[in-house]
């Protein structure tokens, strides 16, 4: 499955008048949830909204180009397509570097999220990137990838063990 909705900034749906806003959110509810991977991934949608597929893509579209959803893409569920092995590595590197080394991660593949935050003086790490692997052997390889890239003062690598929530936005 695919989950396929990212909300843009706040759009004032009191800007729109009552039926709108009920149409909107009813549109935006159904067209956020997962995509099942098949020929014809939009017909379930076109199905719970009662308009052809043809109405489902051009509401998509619309919606995208008025800034009431800012992008509309697929996110396949690491997991669910074996990999078992994930962890978030948190570098501790130069401010003035931490853009070029964001950058150089987010160019490997097996890194879904990279990140910057501010660093504390408990916690020194600013630059993050989610990575994930099939088997422990992958894991390390690419571990030793990941910290091979670019210079840092000092990582901490976080394997998760327990994923407790991954959800989607709902609109009430």
């Amino acid at each position: 499955m695919l989950k396929n909705f990212r909300q843009k900034k706040h759009i004032k749906l009191d800007l729109f008048s009552m039926s709108e806003n009920i149409e909107i959110k009813k549109i935006l509810s159904v067209i956020q949830e997962p995509i099942q991977i098949e020929s014809k991934p939009f017909n379930n949608f076109a199905e719970k909204l009662g308009v052809p597929v043809e109405k489902v893509l051009s509401i998509i579209k619309e919606y995208v180009q008025n800034g009431i959803v800012r992008r509309f893409a697929g996110i396949v569920k690491h997991d669910r397509a074996g990999y078992k092995y994930n962890a978030m590595v948190a570098f501790e590197v130069d401010p003035e570097q931490c853009d070029y080394c964001g950058e150089l991660l987010s160019k490997l593949l097996y890194v879904t999220h990279c990140y910057r935050r501010k660093a504390c003086p408990e916690w020194p790490y600013n630059l993050y990137a989610m990575m994930h692997a099939r088997d422990p052997f992958e894991f390390d390889i690419r571990l030793a990838e990941i910290k091979s890239i670019f210079e840092y003062h000092s990582v901490e690598v976080l394997r998760s063990v327990k994923e407790y929530k991954k959800s989607q936005y709902f609109i009430k």
